[in-house]
């Protein structure tokens, strides 16, 4: 019958090989796609890697890991961690963190003055007025946007 041939190898790509072909994915993966971890970054650990600015995500897992393997690339520190861990963080120390990356932006209302990169298939444009400064990248989207937002956002 049709489908796969029993025994076959499943494709396997890492968040690495997504960024050089510029894809980000949206939550949905092929069921013919195997990914592989390419760095320990899973919603609900507050895990940093070195770089020049602190970026915090909150994100979908797989989401997450493509876009601390994307922005350490590019010498970030980044933090991946739940809504409620992000929300701690930002209320204990808002100064050390540079940028929030997240899908769900609202979650963060109570802090309009941190700069947020809202990632999302179909972005709710009324939530620019709860933010001061807020970029909107629609997914799928290249890596070359996240990075120019992600510095608009710092600079």
């Amino acid at each position: 019958a049709g489908g796969r041939p029993r025994g076959s190898l499943t494709p396997r790509i890492s968040a690495a090989d997504c960024a050089q072909l510029g894809v980000l994915f949206e939550g949905r993966i092929s069921p013919n796609i195997q990914v592989v971890k390419t760095s320990e970054c899973v919603a609900g650990d507050a895990q940093t890697v070195r770089g020049r600015a602190t970026i915090l995500v909150v994100e979908e897992p797989l989401v997450s890991r493509f876009l601390r393997s994307a922005l350490t690339n590019q010498g970030y520190d980044v933090v991946c961690a739940t809504a409620g861990t992000a929300r701690a963080m930002l209320r204990r120390d808002r100064a050390s963190i540079q940028v929030l990356v997240t899908n769900m932006p609202l979650e963060f209302a109570a802090h309009p003055d941190v700069p947020v990169l809202y990632l999302d298939a179909f972005p709710d444009p009324s939530i620019a007025d709860a933010f001061v400064k807020l970029r909107v990248l629609a997914k799928p989207f290249h890596p070359r946007l996240l990075f120019e937002s992600v510095a608009q956002l710092i600079g």
